[in-house]
């Protein structure tokens, strides 16, 4: 036991949009771009729909991927995983709606990040910036407020915090969950609560039975499709992205020129510059082994650490120094460099 897994609960039976999870989107099916979107996240051993609707098994399995059918009385998609992971060897999993066709995998990491913690919660979720005054009062726009230790206080459709001009400012709740498997078996049979009832907010029935719910940040802002105007807005979208990805773009580094259908190279190298005696002694080993493969390599590094709220104090050595353990390094290899710049003036200097 101890693998992680995701499950996209999917049903055809939408009210405001039936059978939505089969809608084209630029020709695949939406349920298929939520499936491969959510097969990138790193540290997912298997990935399954759960379903009552055979038409919807037959075209998930129809592109390779992996689907169970369920009970055609289970009352939410919770109860719909739950009713999977009873049968699966895991340990953690995480329910992944089946209407997120631009689920961000980063975004599935981070949650699962909450688990890899010396005290992992029972129950994790997002929780986004929510800055948008029309979204703040939208009651299909889900807000959560934390205590100072990241757990969930409550969840509403109304504004919440009081909007009173100073912190804290309010977070809009991201609706991507992971359960420890036992944690998940045991929710599915609680009975139902009064302010899960009141809110429709399935959450609020582990709140109000005394359970907690650990709140994961993240930028990734949720969008679910609803109506046939969203699903619309999610073709332009992904359409746009495709049409970004299929420019054609060249860099160059010491003669090698990498992309624009030139051969493939390899890019590779510490994240941040730690000593020249680290960074020659990993140069010298990827360097025997491109040199081996007949692949060119480029060195990649970088002075500092883009994310400055790593809990490591040690940031690199600098612009000055790290310019000439660089040149250094490179002379001694004799391989082109990248490097990246976190700054403006970094690259002005």
């Amino acid at each position: 036991m101890g693998g992680r897994v995701i499950i996209i609960p999917a049903r055809y039976d939408s009210k405001r949009f039936p059978g939505k999870v089969l809608a084209d989107i630029n020709g695949w099916p939406m349920i298929r771009h939520v499936y491969e979107r959510a097969r990138r996240a790193r540290g997912i051993d298997r990935v399954l729909v759960a379903t009552d609707c055979g038409r919807i098994k037959e075209v998930v399995e129809s592109f390779g991927g992996e689907a169970v059918m369920t009970s055609p009385d289970r009352a939410s998609g919770t109860d719909r995983i739950a009713e999977v992971a009873r049968g699966l060897d895991c340990e953690i999993v995480v329910n992944v709606q089946g209407d997120e066709p631009l689920i961000d995998p980063r975004a599935i990491e981070q949650l699962l990040g909450a688990f890899d913690s010396e005290h992992p919660p029972e129950m994790a979720t997002l929780a986004a910036p929510l800055d948008d005054s029309d979204e703040l009062a939208d009651p299909n726009v889900v807000k959560v407020v934390a205590d100072l230790r990241g757990m969930a206080l409550y969840f509403s459709r109304a504004v919440i915090p009081f909007p009173d001009g100073g912190p804290p400012r309010a977070r809009k709740h991201i609706g991507v969950y992971a359960y420890r498997k036992d944690f998940l078996l045991a929710f599915a049979g609680l009975e139902q609560t009064p302010l899960e009832l009141s809110e429709r907010l399935e959450q609020l029935r582990a709140l109000e039975h005394g359970h907690s719910i650990r709140i994961v940040d993240t930028n990734y802002q949720s969008f679910n499709v609803d109506t046939p105007e969203h699903l619309e807005k999610v073709a332009r979208m992904l359409a746009r992205r495709r049409a970004a990805a299929m420019v054609d773009s060249v860099v160059q580094a010491g003669g090698v020129k990498i992309g624009g259908g030139n051969p493939l190279v390899l890019i590779a190298g510490p994240c941040v510059i730690e000593s020249e005696e680290h960074l020659a002694d990993l140069g010298g080993r990827i360097k025997q082994v491109t040199s081996e493969k007949g692949v060119p390599w480029v060195l990649k590094t970088s002075f500092d650490k883009a994310n400055r709220s790593s809990v490591k104090s040690y940031r690199g050595p600098g612009l000055e120094n790290g310019l000439e353990i660089l040149a250094r390094v490179k002379k001694q290899l004799g391989v082109p460099v990248l490097c990246d710049f976190h700054e403006p003036w970094q690259a002005e200097r």
